[in-house]
């Protein structure tokens, strides 16, 4: 064990000194000298679960996780699971559900990633996890091995490998889209299919894989079914979160809507589009929701169904919508880490700093700050999940990328915040 691993933080995972842990015994070797307590009185507690826990990383100061496969080796499959504990008491503050494992047992490893979630690898699954709750947010299943280790490289991608015994092959590396696990690329291609289709854990989420692989983002979906919607409704407004692109600003309007910004948040969306009686609304993030004869509700199944009916009612394709598209360069969400008790003042100075330097007709401050310019336009805004600033980023071509990007560095350094460009 290197001292960098216990004192510096790297790219790819979230920024904690123990951000992921394969099971093992090298924990213990962490620092050097005596495990005990060579100064002061040791406290132990203890908990005991009847399972086999086998590795713990942490993502917040107080914040754990310990996870495990079961010890079984025969009787009804096994199952692996993530569980968050109080560190002090031990106490579990919340449980993933049996997370499948195939028929292979083996420690496994999780991991803290950078865009906030908690990964899990065990027996010949792959198991994305949201971090409060622990609900199953993604699913892949593996190579049909055990797996035993789980990496987060410099680009947010993950690398997983299985274990094999002699005599059982040579081994598969395998690397993700830490935000996709890529269930549905491969499938689409492999059955020459028109789209794939995939829901979050509590089906109020889509992904859209176009057949040429593409991933629809859920503010181009919004757009796609706001033809339809706009061509028997004429002039209605149709909302888009925040972080949404121009692109789908354009596309609503030229349908004939009234396309307007709003809060991200389901529950901000919901509310507003009962304000304004809203037939529409869309979020990048997948969440749909629809009140064109329907409930106003992000309905994940329901929004699927309407995209098919569309497709076939409307004789465009998404993927014939996604070739009709400009192309369009922009960044994921960029993450600042800025802590909770601070980060809406900040958000107030930067705010202050943009109205003192652009002209109030292009900064939209409904939520954070987005500034329209001639190069594109860009966001800074304050996580509504995470003690950090959220940022982002979009143009008609790199050069003009790089030149948001540097207005956001510069508007970051303006408000006391350290933060340079990817």
């Amino acid at each position: 064990m290197f001292a960098t691993d216990r004192t510096a933080t790297a790219t790819g995972y979230w920024p904690s000194t123990w951000p992921v842990e394969c099971g093992g015994n090298r924990r213990q070797k962490s620092a050097s000298g005596r495990l005990d307590a060579a100064s002061g009185t040791a406290q132990v507690t203890t908990r005991r679960t009847g399972r086999w826990d086998v590795m713990a990383v942490r993502r917040e100061p107080g914040q754990w996780y310990v996870g495990g496969t079961m010890a079984a080796f025969s009787g009804p499959p096994p199952f692996g699971w993530v569980e968050r504990f109080d560190p002090v008491t031990l106490e579990a503050l919340a449980a993933s559900p049996r997370l499948p494992c195939g028929n292979h047992v083996w420690c496994g490893a999780i991991l803290a990633h950078a865009n906030g979630s908690i990964y899990s690898v065990n027996g010949s699954y792959l198991h994305r996890l949201h971090a409060d709750d622990l609900h199953v947010e993604e699913e892949r299943a593996l190579v049909d091995c055990s797996h035993n280790g789980l990496l987060a490289l410099s680009d947010g991608s993950l690398f997983t490998k299985d274990l094999r015994l002699d005599g059982q092959g040579d081994t598969t590396l395998s690397r993700f889209d830490p935000e996709t696990l890529e269930l549905l690329r491969a499938e689409v291609a492999a059955a020459g299919a028109d789209l794939g289709i995939g829901f979050d854990g509590d089906g109020d989420r889509i992904g859209i894989i176009d057949g040429k692989g593409r991933q629809v983002p859920g503010d181009l979906l919004t757009a796609f079914l706001a033809k339809d919607v706009a061509a028997r409704h004429p002039g209605v407004p149709i909302l888009l979160d925040v972080k949404s692109s121009e692109a789908a600003l354009r596309l609503i309007e030229n349908a004939g809507a009234d396309a307007q910004i709003w809060k991200t948040g389901h529950s901000h969306m919901k509310k507003r589009m009962r304000e304004l009686e809203a037939p529409l609304a869309g979020e990048m993030s997948g969440h749909i929701f629809i009140a064109d004869n329907y409930l106003g509700v992000d309905d994940a199944i329901y929004a699927a169904a309407r995209v098919i009916t569309q497709m076939v009612k409307g004789g465009q394709s998404i993927t014939e919508f996604m070739d009709s598209l400009p192309e369009q360069h922009a960044t994921p969400e960029l993450r600042i880490d800025c802590p909770d008790t601070v980060k809406f003042d900040t958000m107030e100075k930067i705010r202050a700093h943009v109205l003192s330097g652009h002209d109030a007709t292009n900064v939209n401050s409904i939520d954070g700050v987005r500034v329209r310019s001639g190069d594109g336009w860009w966001l800074i805004r304050a996580s509504n999940t995470e003690a950090a600033l959220v940022a982002r980023a979009e143009a008609a071509d790199r050069a003009a990328l790089d030149r948001l990007l540097g207005d956001i560095e510069t508007t970051l350094a303006a408000a006391g915040l350290d933060w340079k460009r990817p």
